[in-house]
């Protein structure tokens, strides 16, 4: 390859292209072209990588080096993308993508150090996409997103540390969306998302520690919704949400640390919603809300701390509702069903 670099629009590559250990001061810039053989390009070093509107059968780039940008808008892939441990010094973007990764990850990026943000915008795989334990400077977006994760997850950002904010709005997915254990430096947004969970949570963000609002107006899921042992830096709201967790949670954020409101207004769920044992800075408020707790917990907030005033106005529970015995985190306005 050249030291320059390569720059092709449209082109049809017949043999297998091995960018593997390669050197190039320029970028590898291939827009609009199709590749019969899987793409090569572990632990090579390049300026930009440039992939716009191609076809491809896969791309290894594991342990790759990029200086600027990764773009993949409008690619097609039926085979596994890689940029596992990849260091990227600008943005990734997957926009508008169709990746399958048949029976494999459709996007791993997993321990990739990226100094941009990460965009999946109304990116359509088969396959889990992975940021697991990556290092994201800038925002994770995957508006609009259909991810269908197979037998993993759809989306896995577990321990991920993501320095902006994670935006999932109108996102639709099978399989599991994980950001357990994840730092999340601004807010996380899944308002009016669609998320079917399989066989664990649909929603699970279990210990992550999110500097600013969680946001999961109008979210519809199947599988439960999981805050449980997170810090969330401001409020926590899931105005207008349907939640089922079947038998188990619908929402669960025991032993959750909340700097702000937990609002619930207008919640219809199917199993537990629990803020056992949770610390909310302000005020909680279950307003219209419907719970459906079958055999078990309706509501169960026992031994939370509530600094703010509860409001429960009209909640409408179908079994036990549990809250705090403190008369001075009670609003004397609220009626709460036995």
């Amino acid at each position: 390859m050249h030291e320059m670099g390569v720059l092709v629009d449209g082109a049809w590559i017949v043999g297998k292209l091995d960018l593997s250990f390669a050197r190039a001061k320029g970028a590898v810039h291939l827009s609009n072209s199709t590749f019969a053989e899987p793409f090569l390009a572990s632990e090579a070093s390049f300026d930009r990588l440039v992939l716009n509107g191609s076809s491809l059968v896969g791309l290894n780039a594991e342990g790759v080096r990029i200086r600027g940008h990764v773009l993949l808008d409008e690619a097609k892939s039926t085979g596994p993308v890689s940029f596992g441990g990849a260091e990227i010094g600008g943005q990734f973007s997957c926009s508008d993508a169709e990746l399958n990764g048949e029976q494999d990850s459709a996007l791993n990026a997993q321990s990739a150090m990226i100094r941009g943000g990460v965009f999946l915008q109304n990116l359509k795989s088969t396959g889990e996409v992975s940021v697991a334990g990556a290092d994201i400077g800038g925002q994770l977006s995957a508006k609009g997103a259909e991810l269908i994760g197979g037998e993993g997850f759809a989306l896995n950002a577990q321990s991920a540390t993501i320095r902006g904010g994670a935006f999932l709005d109108n996102l639709k997915s099978t399989g599991g969306v994980s950001f357990a254990g994840s730092e999340i430096g601004a807010i996380l947004s899944a308002r009016g998302a669609e998320l079917i969970g399989g066989e664990g949570f649909a929603l699970n963000a279990q210990s992550a520690r999110i500097r600013g609002s969680a946001f999961l107006d109008n979210l519809k899921s199947t599988g439960g919704v999981s805050f449980a042992g997170s810090e969330i830096g401001a409020i926590l709201s899931a105005k207008g949400a349907k939640l089922n967790g079947g038998e188990g949670f619908a929402l669960t954020a025991q032993s959750a640390t909340i700097r702000g409101g937990a609002f619930l207004e207008n919640l219809k769920s199917v199993g537990e919603v629990s803020f056992a044992g949770s610390e909310i800075g302000a005020v909680l408020s279950v307003k219209e809300a419907e719970l459906d707790g079958g055999e078990g917990n309706a509501f169960n907030a026992q031994s939370a701390t509530i600094r703010g005033t509860r409001s429960s106005t009209i909640l409408k529970a179908q079994a036990r509702s549990r809250f705090p015995a403190r008369r001075s985190m009670v609003n004397s306005h609220s009626t709460v069903p036995s």
